[in-house]
Order: structure tokens, then C-alpha cells, then sequence
């Protein structure tokens, strides 16, 4: 089921429209993906903690990190089948790839409380179907909502900073030399990124290949696929309703099993409007109603 499908323009002020984004999460926290391929919201390592990338609220210094081809292209942004992985295909004059962005989750692992790990939370794998195509990665972390005075930098292959408790490091499988880098990728050929968080003054370094990216895309799909196994619906509009089970699924704190409104914090209801409660939290109507539709598919929480 198409996400966004066609080049969809920031405005002059350069946001994008809200339908323009995919959500991904692995029911800790949770990730706002433009069809640009710009990750404009993600909080770590929980929902409720403060921003490493807020561009949805400050497109001048909210920080974001955006893989597109460097020239002209066409995006066309859809999940995997049953599941919360976003798969994004760029079609340029030279060639076809396709970003693939998810948060990892696996079933012994996704109980426990949101922490400082060694395996990343976040990871963006692309791969060349055809031709070859000159990409550009701009990693601009603003932690703390833009306001944390924070100097990321690279060394040894990682592009990494301190951010009060936390140490956010981003490797990938092509050595990172720079916030802002192009690279170009030909048929056949797969780089994968992964984003970590430890704590602050340490930086893990583990190796990290194309071939890690791709095992846990693999467990994280098995993931969703076993959960979404359980669903009992059997009627119209039938992959509608599996895609919204999995974002409200998406929007559970799996530790406790609270369900949060929406994961995002400060967008007002319209412009200009002072309703810009922050969601991050169990807003009991909302939560009661997504325990109902579970309920209803025969899911379990």
C-alpha cells in the first residue's frame, strides 16, 4: 500500500505536508520519514525523550538526516507487506535504488525498557536495482530539540557526539568522512547506516556490514509478520485495516504496554492554533479505543 508516491515538494518554508511522511518504530520510540527521505522526528531511545531530529517542527534547526539521489528523481514511498518496514524507491535517468528504513524489534528483546544498547535503533539499508545512482547523505542532528550545544563529529568511520546522558553514533558500511557526503552506488551493490545510542563517553565499535543491515531487517519483518499472524479480520478493505493495526501496534510501549496518542509533541492542531499538547503520553480515550480495535481483530497488545 503506497505511503506517497511522485516528488513532493517542501514549502517555501521548507516543511512538508503532514500525509508525506511514514512512521516507523520498533515500540520504544518512533521515527517520522519524509518521502524526500529525510527523517525530520526521532526521539531516543524512548517516545518521550527529547529530540535527536525535530525538522518537523524547526526546518532550520530542528536537525534531520536525509539520503536522496544528488539530481532529478521520482519517489514513490510504501511498507513492506504486513509489517513497519518503509521502503522507498528513487527512479532517476541513470538508475533505480531503494532506501529501506526501519527501527529493529524482535520478539525476546522487545520487553525489555528502552536503554543504551550495542545493536542500533535505527537503520537505513539501500540497494541498487539498476543503472547507478549518485546519492547524497546531509546528517544535521539537532539533540534536544535544537537547543543542546552539541559538536558531532567524525573519526574512525563514524559520524558520533555527546548529547547529555547519551552518545549517538551513525556507521555505515561506507566509511563517514563527513556530515554531508556523496556516494555513488551501482547494480547489485548494497550500504547500509545504522544509528546507535550508548552513553555518554562511549562509543561502541562494532563492526557493522551490509550483511548485519540485512539480517535484522529479516528478524524485525518475522516480527511483524508473527504478530500480524494473529489478526482474525477477514473482510473489505483488508489491507487498510492490517496497516493501521501495525501503527497502533507501533504506538505501544512494549515494556509497560501503555499506548501512546501519536508520537509526536508541539504540532499544532492547525496554523496558528495553541493546541500543541505533546502525545507522547496515554491519553485514556484514544488508548481505549485501540484496545477495542485490537480486541475486535482477535490481536493481542
Amino acid at each position: 500500500m503506497p505511503v506517497t508516491q511522485g516528488t513532493v515538494p517542501r514549502s517555501a518554508h521548507g516543511y512538508l505536508p503532514i500525509s508525506s511522511y511514514g512512521l516507523i518504530g520498533d515500540c520504544r520510540s518512533a521515527a517520522l520519514v519524509g518521502a524526500d527521505g529525510s527523517i525530520d522526528w526521532l526521539c531516543l531511545p524512548r517516545f518521550d525523550d527529547p529530540s535527536l531530529f525535530a525538522r518537523i517542527l524547526d526546518a532550520r534547526g530542528g536537525g534531520s538526516w536525509q539520503i536522496r539521489p544528488s539530481g532529478r528523481h521520482v519517489a514513490k514511498q510504501q511498507y513492506r507487506d504486513r509489517s513497519n518496514l518503509l521502503r522507498t524507491v528513487y527512479s532517476t535517468s541513470s538508475g533505480v535504488v531503494t532506501l529501506l528504513d526501519f527501527m529493529p524489534v524482535t520478539a525476546p528483546e522487545v520487553e525489555g525498557h528502552a536503554r543504551t544498547r550495542s545493536e542500533p535503533r535505527l537503520v537505513r539499508l539501500i540497494e541498487c536495482l539498476s543503472g547507478r545512482v549518485n546519492l547524497e547523505s546531509v546528517i544535521d542532528p539537532a539533540p534536544d530539540y535544537g537547543r543542546a550545544p552539541t559538536r558531532f563529529t567524525s573519526s574512525s568511520g563514524h559520524f558520533h557526539g555527546d548529547a547529555g546522558a547519551h552518545h549517538f553514533c551513525i556507521q555505515s558500511s561506507l566509511p563517514l568522512v563527513r556530515a554531508r557526503q556523496r556516494f555513488t552506488i551501482r547494480a547489485g551493490e548494497t550500504i547500509a547506516f545504522g544509528l546507535r545510542v550508548s552513553r555518554a563517553g562511549h562509543c561502541s565499535k562494532r563492526q557493522w556490514s551490509a550483511a548485519d543491515a540485512q539480517r535484522l531487517a529479516r528478524d524485525t519483518q518475522e516480527y511483524w509478520w508473527r504478530w500480524m499472524g494473529g489478526c482474525t479480520y477477514d473482510g473489505p478493505f483488508q489491507e487498510h485495516v492490517w496497516r493501521s493495526a501495525l501503527v497502533l501496534k507501533l504506538l505501544t510501549y512494549a515494556p509497560t504496554g501503555a499506548i501512546i496518542a501519536a508520537p509526536t509533541t508541539s504540532l499544532p492542531e492547525r496554523i496558528g492554533s495553541y493546541h500543541n499538547y505533546d502525545y507522547r503520553f496515554t491519553w485514556l480515550r484514544d488508548a481505549a479505543f485501540t484496545l477495542y480495535a485490537f480486541f475486535q481483530l482477535g490481536l493481542n497488545p
